[in-house]
């Protein structure tokens, strides 16, 4: 059973997380009326070259959000922060017959950290590594939290609502 202060680390990150999923946008005055530690401007210029380097991606200002549109499926990547620099990548395709396998989603998982995280924080072969030795915990039903090295949390949520499927990597580091 977790420790109350890596639950209580847990929901804060995931609340920042969530602000970041958000959309709301960083701009640069925001960044220093917030005394941030990481360099927001280096996110725009990072989404700008992931929006150059792969196809069918464009940067969503309004959102904060590169989206990259594959057939069916659309892929979302945000970034940033200002206390804890973080990586969401969410996955939204139809769901296929029946719920998913855990191991489908643990794929799909390594997956979007291999292509969108770009090694950054946290390397693809990590986060298979965890899964192939058991070094995660399914919270609600549908939320693992993994135990990777180099960041504070790492989660992959799923979830199958309005006839698709959903799969969100999350991790940051402080």
């Amino acid at each position: 059973m977790p420790r109350p202060a890596a639950v209580l680390a847990v929901l804060a990150a995931l609340a920042i997380l969530a602000l970041l999923a958000a959309g709301a946008p960083v701009t640069a005055a925001t960044a220093a009326d917030e005394d941030c530690i990481f360099d927001q401007a280096a996110q725009l210029a990072r989404y700008r070259e992931l929006e150059q380097g792969i196809q069918g991606a464009r940067y969503d200002a309004a959102d904060g959000a590169l989206v990259i549109a594959r057939g069916a499926a659309t892929i979302t990547v945000r970034r940033g922060g200002c206390v804890h620099f973080g990586l969401t990548i969410t996955h939204e395709s139809p769901a296929p017959a029946g719920a998913p396998e855990r191991d489908a989603v643990f794929a799909r998982a390594v997956a979007l950290v291999a292509e969108f995280g770009g090694g950054e924080l946290v390397s693809a072969d990590a986060v298979a590594a965890a899964i192939r030795n058991g070094d995660f915990a399914l919270e609600a039903g549908q939320v693992y939290y993994l135990r990777v090295p180099g960041v504070e949390v790492f989660s992959i949520m799923w979830g199958i609502a309005d006839g698709g499927l959903t799969v969100e990597v999350a991790y940051y580091i402080n």
